[in-house]
């Protein structure tokens, strides 16, 4: 529930975190939140400052997504989701004082990542079309994504699904994949162009 503080509404802190038995999923949300979990929402603002720190928001348009060198067009979202598997390292001593009963105690035993993306099916684009070769084959791909100011990642790994969907009441055919992310670099292109 939002609260208000010196005139500014304090949002509650979400960081897309899904937590299911040993394993907690945490999806990348681009810079909403401070360090003290509460996100300030100044009207209609585009502008956030945090402690004393003025920033923008990290916007969609511009974005560039690349599948081995060539650009993919259309598209309509990209999530690059992290997720750690935990594993339990209770032990006897691991105990609630005076309770008589164990604290549970987890460490974390593995990271791993995954992107998704969905857009617009087009008929003759390279970066559609390679895109969906090395879904066919289970090849290894390098998926470059940057933002507008050509800073991201280059992501190494394969895709794990693939589906075209096409319906009278969209009119249009839609495609998604999902890729598991085995390495990844970052990167930085100086004056990137934005995607299409």
């Amino acid at each position: 529930m939002a609260e208000t503080r010196q005139n500014r509404t304090l949002v509650p802190y979400y960081d897309g975190s899904v937590a299911r038995l040993a394993k907690t999923e945490l999806h990348i949300r681009y810079p909403f939140v401070n360090g003290a979990g509460t996100a300030f929402a100044l009207g209609k603002r585009r502008n956030y400052n945090f402690g004393g720190i003025d920033m923008a928001e990290k916007k969609f348009v511009g974005t560039r997504v690349e599948v081995n060198g060539r650009v993919v067009a259309k598209l309509t979202s990209f999530t690059h989701s992290l997720e750690v598997e935990e594993a339990d390292v209770t032990g006897l001593g691991d105990t609630v004082e005076g309770g008589g009963v164990f604290r549970q105690k987890f460490i974390a035993a593995s990271v791993g990542e995954t992107v998704a993306m969905e857009g617009i099916a087009l008929l003759e684009d390279d970066g559609q079309t390679e895109l969906k070769r090395v879904a066919e084959l289970g090849q290894e791909a390098v998926i470059k994504h940057t933002d507008a100011n050509g800073a991201g990642y280059a992501l190494t790994g394969f895709f794990t699904t693939y589906e075209e969907e096409g319906s009278v009441s969209e009119g249009v055919y839609t495609f998604s994949g999902e890729f598991r992310v085995n390495t990844k670099q970052a990167v930085v292109e100086d004056g990137a162009p934005g995607g299409e």
